[in-house]
Parts: C-alpha cells; structure tokens; sequence
C-alpha cells in the first residue's frame, strides 16, 4: 500500500493492519509564580488501543515508501527505489 489520498481508504488500511496495546503516560504539570514548570512525582500509566499502522502513517508516507501486507507476519515498511 502506496501513500492514499483518501482519509477512508487510509481508515481502512489502518482497520486492516490490526491493533496493539500501547501505554499512555500522564503526568502532572505545576507552574510557579514565575511561571516555571515543574513535574510532580505523580504519574498514570493506563494501556489504550491502537491500530498498528495508523492513518496518519498512510496519509504522509514519503516517496518510493509502501507498506506491505502479508498473511504470515505484521506490515512492515518498503523503500522501493528506481535503479
């Protein structure tokens, strides 16, 4: 799969790629009176899903650079290159 134009046809490529687990970390900010930022000890980690290639991935692919599918292993990315 080439870099689409089309924000459905990226939507679909992205459904066929499959989902994985990811961990998303939040973190508290606090600002002074100088207006200094300094992060508390205090965080969360919660586990989110996401697609494995996204859509924006597809959308913005560069040049020459694809994605392949296969029934065997996960997309993996391809820099095809004219000689």
């Amino acid at each position: 799969v080439y870099r689409v134009m089309d924000p459905d046809t990226a939507g679909w490529v992205a459904r066929m790629s499959g989902t994985i687990l990811v961990d998303d970390e939040l973190r508290k900010a606090k600002t002074d009176n100088m207006l200094t930022e300094t992060i508390d000890s205090e965080r969360t980690i919660r586990q989110a899903e996401r697609f494995f290639i996204d859509s924006n991935m597809i959308l913005n692919l560069p040049d020459f650079v694809s994605f392949i599918f296969t029934t065997k292993t996960l997309p993996s990315a391809s820099l095809i290159s004219p000689i």
